[in-house]
């Protein structure tokens, strides 16, 4: 789905991501669908794999939590928590993909 500021996964990527300290607070939700995981914060290109691997393992944990606790989503079909924590983290470990492609899976985990 392209980057849209008034659907719910667009609203939960940008929050968790401020949330995180993963972009600048100041940033518009407009703005950050075109951002690269290599642009986020926690994505040191200077940390080997191992590292990489387990902060991005983090932050997909993270955002499984705040989406099922803060934004009250729930799972779809068989997604649950390991599958869904698998998605993002597939996504998070790769440098060119983009916050929107972050949405796009957290769309297709989540009902909000």
């Amino acid at each position: 789905m392209p980057w849209d500021p008034t659907l719910k996964p667009c609203i939960a990527t940008y929050g968790i991501l401020i949330e995180k300290g993963q972009i600048d607070g100041s940033s518009v939700i407009d703005d950050i669908g075109t951002l690269k995981m290599s642009d986020l914060q926690f994505f040191n290109t200077a940390a080997g794999n191992g590292i990489l691997n387990g902060e991005a393992q983090i932050m997909a944990k993270n955002i499984d939590t705040t989406c099922t606790e803060s934004f009250n989503g729930t799972y779809k079909g068989a997604a649950n928590m390991q599958s869904a924590i698998a998605a993002f983290k597939a996504v998070l470990v790769d440098a060119d993909k983009t916050v929107t492609n972050l949405s796009d899976a957290i769309a297709a985990v989540y009902d909000f």
